[in-house]
């Protein structure tokens, strides 16, 4: 691998001027979308107005253009980072400069990139991960892959990993098409069916007006007189069209996201690439998970399959990003169980279950939505169909406040608190107790009645609720968590 020199300033590659143009242009399409189609369509129905300003928009986008490419120039030259002393810095900004400091051990991951673009120009975007703070700390988006790799060394690397044996360095997961395409099929449709249900039948003449005026090459009268003469079928054909489109929808971006998708046990680290026109690669060092969650659904556990979510020292805006492993069975979960907790916490779990008041919360606020619905209903003009959305509401809210229930639980042992959670989907939550940083507990007006407490945990990196617990069993608990914390050894990662 050739030596590159980090201790000096270092600027990325010319390219890089590229990409910050386009990143730019991107961010303003889609912030200005709406206002671009509805001129558009304005300029489509009058043509006056292309002749008109034609020429005086395109002297405003060429003037734009130029601006933001000299912006992008600017920011390439101002934009310089290097490694010295343990420190990772970094400079940047035209008028407003700033600077950051990075030390080496606060460094959590290195994730290398590559979008479509960049693999047309031929290099990676670097992202540099560090403990505690909002969003990713530095993205250098435009380096040589083996620039990129060389720096992720330096920056990885610890000293004790110099004479580590790499002979278990190995490929623990990797899915096939058929893999892929089971879990695009089996993702979480059923929440979104009920919005596109609601959603169709309460805008019905928005949607009826919208294919009138665009079907200039369609008999607009039949368009008119089909849906007020059809409309549970002119409404079920909307909510399979859309349905259909929604699974396609869902297959293609699983295939295009995660294509490829592996992890690699190196060192001691996992290693995640996936992406066909997005490549990704992330490293998640096994000694910064703080806890663990497996979901699964109906359909999924059908099939044996699960998302892993990785929850690490930084904030839930940074750890929910990309650290999901889709797709993976039970075995894949006993083998990253014996990599990161040693053996399997969940083996010998015995459920906990809250107080049955929870099953009562959860009724209530049910009836709250569904309440709330039909008062919204009488306000409205006459559309008395809408009442007929109570036969798909009630039962839904019903089911999920059940679910709810029938999901919640917990678990505490010497060293690990389970939770469970979740309505469609099934989260099963894997947190290491010396790495929980604070326990409180709060109770409602209605929760004192009961003598009833909710416990709350929170670690660096996320927060959990156990609710309705009865106060004999939260004061333990609470104590227990307490004693355990103070007198642990072990460092929170």
């Amino acid at each position: 691998m050739e030596n590159y020199n980090f201790s000096e300033p270092t600027r990325q590659s010319i390219k890089g001027i590229i990409i910050i143009v386009l990143i730019t242009l991107g961010k303003r399409l889609k912030q200005y979308a709406i206002l671009f189609v509805y001129v558009f369509f304005q300029w489509y129905k009058k043509t006056e107005l292309a002749h008109t300003y034609g020429v005086y928009v395109v002297v405003g986008l060429c003037f734009l253009l130029t601006f933001w490419i000299v912006r992008g120039i600017l920011v390439y030259k101002n934009f310089t980072f290097l490694f010295k002393e343990n420190q990772f810095y970094l400079h940047q900004g035209i008028f407003n400069k700033s600077k950051t400091v990075i030390p080496k051990s606060k460094i959590q991951n290195i994730h290398i990139s590559q979008s479509f673009i960049q693999q047309l120009l031929n290099v990676v975007q670097v992202t540099i991960d560090s403990s505690g703070d909002e969003g990713d700390e530095v993205e250098i988006k435009a380096l040589s892959k083996p620039k990129a790799l060389a720096l992720k060394k330096l920056l990885l690397d610890r000293k004790e990993q110099k004479t580590e044996d790499r002979s278990n360095d190995a490929i623990l997961v990797k899915l096939n098409f058929i893999d892929l395409l089971l879990v695009g099929i089996t993702e979480n449709h059923f929440r979104n069916l009920m919005i596109i249900i609601v959603a169709i039948v309460s805008f019905y003449h928005d949607i009826k007006d919208l294919l009138t005026e665009f079907g200039t090459t369609i008999d607009s009268q039949f368009i008119s007189l089909f849906f007020d003469n059809n409309l549970f079928l002119g409404s079920t054909l909307i909510i399979l069209f859309l349905l259909i489109s929604g699974l396609l929808y869902s297959i293609l971006t699983t295939l295009i996201l995660n294509f490829n998708f592996s992890i690699r046990k190196k060192r001691e680290a996992f290693v995640i690439t996936k992406g066909i026109f997005n490549k990704t690669e992330f490293t998640v060092q096994l000694d910064k998970i703080q806890s663990v969650a497996y979901v699964t659904n109906f359909f999924k556990s059908r099939f044996g399959l699960y998302t892993v979510r990785l929850f690490q020292t930084a904030t839930e805006f940074k750890t929910q990003k990309k650290r999901e492993l889709i797709g993976l069975k039970n075995e894949d979960l006993r083998a990253l169980e014996n990599y990161i907790f040693k053996f399997s916490p969940i083996k010998k779990l015995v459920k906990n279950k809250p107080h049955v008041y929870y099953l009562r919360q959860l009724s209530l606020r049910a009836f709250i939505i569904v309440a709330l619905f039909n008062i919204y209903i009488l306000v409205l003009p006459p559309l008395p169909y809408l009442f007929f959305l109570n036969f798909l509401i009630i039962p839904y809210v019903a089911f999920m406040a059940y679910l709810k229930w029938k999901k919640c639980y917990y678990y505490f042992d010497a060293d690990y608190f389970v939770f469970g959670s979740g309505g469609i989907d099934t989260v099963t939550s894997i947190i290491e107790i010396h790495n929980v940083q604070s326990v409180r507990t709060t109770q409602t007006y209605f929760q004192k009645k009961h003598k009833l407490f909710n416990l709350h945990l929170a670690t660096a990196s996320n927060k959990f609720k156990i609710p309705c617990i009865e106060e004999q069993e939260v004061v333990k608990l609470t104590n227990y968590l307490l004693y355990k914390i103070e007198s642990s050894e072990l460092a929170w990662q």
